[in-house]
């Protein structure tokens, strides 16, 4: 059966639409919803407050870190709209599915580009722009940020510690600052890069390839 859908109008008029989740209502004791279903068990894409395109800078992790269609940078060339501590960014894997913060662990399963797909880029050490080899934390929607502990990749705790540092590696303008649509790769504290393999993501490999 096809899952109900339900209005929230606010105190100040404002409404939100819960998409349809539950088959029955009211639901059974002790029911979660972590979003609509779908016929294989996916969700649909979280809705987002603005449009992303608009809103969201993207940067693709890097298939190959001497092989990339990006554009480097030139005397000639324009200067890009760098990201900074703060933004909020999208990861698009070379399988052109995006990183996901699922609860606690993370994927990449789908190319949504909702909520759940928003990461926030955070300086470990200040400064500005976001640029080649800077140490940074990526913050999920959950407000936990990425961990890497041995080769798992979670986003459990909301700690800035070693283990959720990671230094961006760019592969499109290797010294300079970070643009959005750049190649990136991420290395983490136990000098392995961040992977997705197939929709797994993991940090087994210290490889900077597909």
């Amino acid at each position: 059966a096809k899952g109900m859908e339900f209005e929230l109008r606010l105190a100040d008029g404002a409404v939100v639409r819960i998409e349809g989740c539950f088959t029955a209502w009211p639901p059974p004791s002790g029911a979660t919803c972590s979003g609509p279903p779908g016929s294989d068990g996916s969700r649909a894409p979280a809705p987002s407050a603005t449009p992303l395109a608009e809103t969201t800078a993207e940067v693709t992790t890097s298939p190959s870190a001497s092989s990339t269609s990006a554009p480097t940078s030139s005397p000639s060339s324009p200067a890009c709209e760098c990201l900074r501590d703060g933004d909020a960014i999208l990861l698009r894997a070379h399988t052109g599915n995006r990183l996901t913060a699922a609860g606690t662990s993370v994927h990449a399963k789908w190319d949504h580009r909702g909520a759940w797909e928003i990461w926030v880029i955070e300086m470990a050490r200040g400064g500005e722009p976001v640029a080649d080899g800077d140490a940074v934390y990526l913050r999920a929607h959950t407000g936990n940020r990425l961990t890497v502990e041995g080769s798992a990749v979670y986003a459990k705790w909301a700690n800035r510690g070693l283990w959720e540092q990671l230094n961006i590696e760019s592969a499109s303008r290797p010294g300079e600052p970070i643009c959005p649509g750049d190649s990136v790769s991420f290395r983490a504290h136990t000098d392995k890069r961040i992977t997705v393999q197939g929709w797994a993501v993991h940090a087994k490999w210290r490889h900077r390839g597909s």
